[in-house]
């Protein structure tokens, strides 16, 4: 195809795997003459029991906690929500205000302004968690991870590497 010219698909078929933006997606392959399939890539599934969720609470509103690291946007909303089953949202938020709060990338950031949770420290791109270190590692506000009770939410899989490392950091 020639760079002037559009995209067609002249009719076909186009499967796109998209949870989210599923909408948006099938719309852009119908406006390039495509019949879109759009399909789930994974199904977000919540745990039935959250005691985690529930123990980082009672760690939170105790004060026994002085920075979270919030891993991804879709785990931060599902840990507010949670909570709001037992706390009410105010609450929380209020005793977010009182900690270093690290979100690793966007999708958390606009989760915790929608909540108006101040945001600690901004992790520089690509926003894994070797960047997360590296943001910590710079004492954000004056933070020194050493012998302080950090939580980290996380969505999915562990990383058991990237909590060994805060615990090196004496976290």
């Amino acid at each position: 195809m020639k760079a002037t010219q559009t995209a067609d698909f002249e009719n076909r078929t186009v499967v796109a795997f998209e949870n989210r933006k599923s909408k948006e997606i099938a719309t852009l392959i119908a406006n390039q003459h495509g019949v879109p399939l759009v399909a789930p890539a994974m199904r977000e599934v919540p745990l039935e029991e959250n005691q985690a969720a529930f123990a980082f609470a009672e760690e939170l509103l105790a004060g026994r906690l002085e920075a979270v690291i919030f891993m991804t946007g879709v785990g931060t909303r599902t840990l507010m929500e949670v909570l709001k089953t037992r706390y009410p949202q105010e609450t929380i938020v209020r005793a977010l205000t009182q900690l270093l709060v690290v979100p690793r990338g966007p999708k958390p950031i606009a989760v915790l302004r929608e909540l108006q949770v101040p945001i600690g420290a901004v992790v520089a791109e690509p926003n894994t968690w070797r960047e997360v270190l590296q943001t910590l590692d710079q004492r954000p506000q004056g933070f020194l991870l050493e012998g302080r009770r950090v939580a980290v939410q996380e969505y999915g899989v562990s990383n058991a590497t990237f909590l060994d490392e805060l615990r090196k950091r004496g976290a």
